[in-house]
């Protein structure tokens, strides 16, 4: 049974409320200053705290300028759905919405198209969902991690027109499609790869830390392998989430050569594969258990077609994508042949 808020909650209450009032009377002020205007009808406000927090934070309305707003209990901030537990719920529930509406469309044309075509209107209507602004899913439960995963087993068996009832494991590793923890990993370990060469936002260059340029640390073995400090939280299940944390678990997890290299596209002439190449490629394919020949394969490809591509012009997905789509062509004659004539897509869910 719930008990009654005691009489100091509810003043720490009224003065949160209150510090915030004031806070964004301060916001609106410098906005006039400089010709702006803050719109109270377009303003929402949201508290954030854990599950075992809710209670300490106020429930009735915030004043912004001369309105009342009501608190809300999730918001949208630059395509990314927060909510007041900061479980990222609202952001998987409306991801995993968007794709299977879009599955559901492509399913009804399937049979009008080649298997090359059907591929690239998922990557371009499913795969770029799933993949937009992942990196804010880092410390989501498995709960809602397997909800995003079911999104990529029905989009391979559409692709391949299988059952609910075969399993998705070999045609995720046919497509090189990686799960949705190891998509995070990939790119929390781009963003920190960026971050560490400099090109990344201030913002978040400014979060990370070599241990090299720790004082303490420097006469030790580890300021040597180009690792990055991890900050001590006080909580797991908000502090391991936050980006200079599970960014620099997540660089540091990579292997040595794959943190030296000083280029993500420095690929040398000849026979040779980069060593950030053969590396991520062949961490991949460990993931995935891939074969020692497909890795290899995939470097080769990798090669061939990105030696020549400015590193400005492409990222780590467009890699991915480029790879699978070269890749997956090659087999479409080979897979057509053994598709079925369904069209629903639940035969797929």
């Amino acid at each position: 049974m719930q008990t009654t808020p005691t009489f100091t909650v509810i003043v720490s209450r009224l003065t949160l409320a209150l510090q915030v009032s004031v806070c964004i009377d301060e916001v609106s002020a410098w906005m006039n200053s400089n010709r702006l205007q803050l719109n109270p009808a377009k303003t929402e406000v949201l508290w954030c705290a854990s599950s075992r927090r809710q209670h300490q934070i106020p429930t009735g309305p915030v004043r912004v300028g001369d309105a009342l707003v009501s608190p809300v209990t999730a918001a949208r901030d630059l395509d990314v759905y927060i909510d007041a537990g900061v479980t990222m719920r609202t952001q998987v529930i409306n991801t995993v919405r968007a794709c299977f509406a879009a599955l559901r469309q492509i399913c009804s044309v399937r049979r009008s198209l080649p298997q090359h075509a059907l591929l690239t209107l998922i990557r371009t209507l499913v795969i770029t969902k799933l993949d937009q602004c992942n990196s804010v899913l880092v410390g989501t439960s498995v709960y809602l991690q397997d909800r995003l995963q079911s999104v990529l087993n029905v989009a391979a068996r559409l692709v391949y027109s299988r059952r609910t009832s075969e399993h998705t494991t070999p045609l995720l590793r046919e497509l090189h499609w990686l799960h949705v923890p190891e998509r995070i990993q990939f790119r929390l370990c781009d963003l920190a790869y960026h971050c560490v060469h400099g090109t990344a936002p201030a913002y978040l260059s400014d979060s990370l830390r070599p241990t090299s340029e720790i004082v303490a640390r420097r006469c030790l073995r580890a300021a040597d392998t180009t690792t990055l400090q991890v900050p001590s939280t006080r909580r797991d299940t908000l502090g391991d989430s936050a980006f200079p944390v599970a960014a620099a678990r997540a660089w540091n997890s990579l292997p040595l050569e794959t943190r030296a290299c000083s280029s993500l596209f420095d690929i040398p002439e000849g026979d040779q594969v980069s060593p950030f190449s053969s590396v991520i490629w062949l961490t991949w394919g460990r993931l995935l258990r891939w074969p020692a020949d497909v890795c290899i394969e995939l470097c080769n490809s990798f090669r061939s077609r990105f030696c020549k591509v400015p590193p400005q012009l492409c990222d780590g997905s467009t890699v991915i994508h480029d790879i699978c789509s070269s890749s997956s062509s090659s087999s479409s004659s080979s897979s057509s042949s053994s598709s079925s004539s369904s069209s629903s897509l639940s035969d797929y869910c």
